[in-house]
């Protein structure tokens, strides 16, 4: 008798039970994506995230959520040193490598890199930003010079394309051939995994020549957009408050590693 409120029909016809790890069986899938696009989609995932804390918590630095470290891979955060702390001396404030921070790794630190002065930080960075704003064309000269050193990704493109039909006709035939005969058993096991890893290899391959081409035609259309946007603000960049400069940055910057001696802004 079920009880009451319940269907005579259970739902499930089995049930479900945890397993040791030693009873799993594993299967092996062969990535979708490379290595470097699979990174660079949750570097883009994480970015949404990491706006919205900082929107909540309101900005505080000018370049708040954009810089890295180069050393460690960690973010920058801005702390402000107290006047106590400053023993007389001005209270700057200063950028600081959370891999600096031992307590959150356990008492031991992952980076030894030394903290910056945000003014001097902010100043840089928003001249070599002016100076770009100023001169779009440096950018489209340097983004030529890449594509021009990257070959022919359409030729490329056909080429894989075709490699992978040729790849799917193989393993096409091996099947029809097993079916109807042709080929043995254990024939047929080594030549069908072969053919289905030089299938994943050039799948792999197609889908990685794809995702460049689709970044180099968002490239274009975000050049497009950067030289309208710098005709429109040429001649206000001196005049601009915090917040302005802190959106111009967070549009134009994806962003800033610094290193040891220099900093780089991509």
């Amino acid at each position: 008798m079920p009880p009451r409120g319940h269907s005579q029909t259970p739902r499930r016809i089995g049930s479900t039970y945890d397993t040791s790890k030693e009873d799993w069986l594993l299967i092996r899938v062969p990535a979708i994506v490379g290595d470097s696009l699979f990174e660079a989609v949750q570097e883009q995932r994480d970015m949404p995230r990491q706006q919205a804390s900082a929107r909540k918590r309101g900005a505080r630095c000018l370049l708040q959520g954009l810089v890295t470290c180069s050393c460690c891979g960690h973010a920058y955060y801005g702390k402000k040193v107290s006047r106590s702390s400053a023993k007389g001396k001005l209270a700057w404030a200063y950028c600081r490598c959370v891999g600096t921070d031992a307590y959150r790794f356990g008492g031991q630190r992952a980076c030894d890199k030394k903290q910056v002065r945000t003014d001097k930080l902010d100043e840089a960075v928003w001249s070599d930003v002016c100076e770009l704003l100023r001169n779009p064309n440096l950018l489209r000269e340097e983004y030529e010079r890449r594509l021009a050193s990257s070959g022919e990704p359409s030729s490329q493109r056909t080429s894989l394309t075709e490699q992978v039909e040729q790849s799917r006709r193989t393993a096409n035939r091996l099947i029809d051939a097993y079916s109807d005969g042709v080929v043995r058993c254990e024939q047929f096991d080594p030549r069908t995994e072969r053919a289905r890893t030089l299938l994943a290899q050039r799948e792999e391959a197609q889908a990685q020549t794809h995702a460049e081409a689709a970044e180099r035609q968002a490239l274009q259309d975000g050049l497009h957009c950067l030289e309208t946007f710098a005709a429109q603000i040429e001649g206000g960049l001196a005049d601009t408050d915090w917040n302005t400069r802190r959106e111009i940055l967070r549009t134009a910057i994806n962003h800033v590693e610094v290193d040891r001696e220099n900093i780089r802004i991509t």
